[in-house]
């Protein structure tokens, strides 16, 4: 319990300094990482997989989701002017 809690504080100060002082990449990162963090740990917690192979299999399918999610969605919300992107439409 105290490693989960222990987690928990420094994945919250983690993801802080990745939304406020890091490049977005890092951001895109941290959150692929959780995402794969939390499958582990609801499908390894309640025995829902029988192997190994569809617990890895679900944890790529989850990385895949969350880094093609970020993928497709645009980052940079100015344009090359300095202008926002919904002033320009």
């Amino acid at each position: 319990m105290k490693a989960r809690v222990l987690f928990g504080v420094f994945g919250f100060a983690f993801v802080l300094l990745a939304l406020y002082v890091f490049p977005p990449i890092v951001l895109e990162l941290v959150v692929a990482a959780l995402c794969v963090f939390a499958t582990y740990e609801v499908l390894g917690s309640t025995k829902l997989v029988r192997n190994h192979l569809e617990l890895l299999l679900a944890m790529a399918v989850s990385l895949g989701l969350a880094v093609g999610h970020f993928s497709i969605l645009p980052l940079r919300l100015e344009s090359d002017t300095g202008a926002p992107v919904e002033s320009m439409m």
